[in-house]
């Protein structure tokens, strides 16, 4: 979902490089959420997103949109492909909140996993794959939602050329949002534009 293979060696190298990160900062072995297994490492991840990040996500505080709208519109400058509705979607969609769901195979599996609980799917709900808040959006963010999703769990997989351009294309935004972040002048004028946020980023 993420342009990750889902399959245990990349799972592995995924764990470990977190598990790295989280020594790096200081978190002790028996806090760090990423283990030295696999096998342990997915309940803890599944049990957090299913415990803390869905709960959150369905009940969220009365500014968080607004939280988000900020932040994607700070990041547009980054990448002129970001919008806030469908950002916000696939953030949703990749914890499984109910409700976000993309193709019929998962309005399916979201009707089969719901069946007998609260959230569960309306009985007229139409079996075309595309929920109601999907629905909702505007032409432009479902074009991006839909375009981020084919790139994310179609084309990555599918060519090693399509994987480096995708990389270069994001080292590009890098170098330009660094040295020339034109994106940014009409909005924070040329002087606000430039920022150096780590020390010795020169």
């Amino acid at each position: 979902m993420m342009g990750i293979r889902e399959d245990g060696e990349n799972f592995e190298a995924l764990v470990h490089l977190w598990r790295v990160v989280g020594y790096m900062l200081g978190i002790e072995n028996e806090f760090n959420v990423c283990t030295d297994s696999l096998s342990t490492t997915l309940p803890r991840l599944r049990l957090m997103v299913a415990e803390i990040l869905v709960p959150c996500l369905k009940n969220h505080p009365p500014h968080f949109h607004e939280m988000v709208k900020h932040m994607i519109e700070g990041l547009w400058c980054f990448n002129p492909f970001l919008t806030t509705p469908a950002f916000t979607y696939l953030t949703f969609r990749a914890a499984g909140v109910p409700g976000y769901y993309f193709g019929k195979e998962e309005q399916a599996l979201e009707i089969q996993r719901l069946k007998n609980t609260p959230d569960h799917c309306p009985a007229d709900a139409e079996n075309d794959g595309l929920s109601p808040t999907y629905k909702k959006m505007p032409w432009w963010s479902r074009f991006i939602l839909a375009f981020i999703i084919y790139i994310l769990e179609t084309l990555i997989y599918g060519s090693v050329i399509f994987r480096w351009i995708f990389n270069t294309n994001i080292t590009s935004s890098l170098f330009i949002i660094k040295w020339f972040p034109f994106l940014a002048f009409p909005k924070f004028g040329i002087r606000s534009s430039y920022v150096r946020i780590l020390n010795g980023d020169d």
